[in-house]
């Protein structure tokens, strides 16, 4: 293993350095030195910083470089902090300005508890009936007049003939397949006769 290594080359070969192996030759803390153009000194600075030399910078003279002191795979031990007197951790009550501390009344406020709008998007608000775990109302609502089950949404998009994946969210047409524009928009729910011959 060197201390030190110099290493002079022209534009071609400057170009297509390899500076690795030169990494593997020198002692921890060697110097590599190489006289390259003006030209190729930026591109063999960035090679040597990438192949893991340290303190390197581009001279008059071309690159300069050297090797870290330590070995790869080394390994050093941190510093241990001051043992705190009796194993314990001191506090200044400067330290704790009221400033830092957050008031718990502050945190329950009745006018920061937003809750969901039930004719917004969620819950049954889109079906024909209420959900099974309804919480918005609606199923004490159909519960108490049964008779008077409000009629579905009218579709404002138009879209209804094409399938659900095409369809508004307020469609009456939901979950039924895609049907031809101007036909028989009911489903036939009656399959006694045979229509299909």
């Amino acid at each position: 293993m060197a201390s030190s290594i110099t290493v002079a080359l022209e534009h071609p070969a400057a170009v297509a350095l390899d500076v690795a192996p030169y990494l593997l030759l020198l002692k921890p803390g060697g110097s590599l030195h190489l006289g390259v153009p003006a030209a190729t000194s930026d591109g063999v600075l960035l090679k040597c910083i990438l192949a893991g030399f340290a303190n390197s910078k581009v001279e008059a003279s071309g690159v300069s470089a050297s090797k870290p002191d330590w070995e790869v795979g080394a390994a050093a031990a941190l510093p241990k902090p001051p043992p705190a007197a009796g194993g314990r951790v001191l506090i200044n009550a400067m330290d704790l300005a009221d400033d830092d501390l957050v008031d718990e009344d502050d945190l329950l406020a009745n006018d920061a508890v937003v809750l969901p709008d039930p004719a917004g998007g969620g819950g049954c608000a889109t079906k024909k009936r209420a959900c099974k775990d309804c919480s918005c109302g609606r199923a004490e609502m159909e519960a108490a007049n049964p008779g008077s089950v409000e009629e579905p949404a009218t579709s404002a998009c138009g879209n209804c003939s094409k399938g659900d994946a095409f369809r508004c969210a307020s469609c009456p047409h939901l979950g039924t397949p895609a049907f031809e524009k101007g036909a028989n928009e009911n489903v036939q729910l009656n399959l006694s006769q045979d229509d299909f011959s």
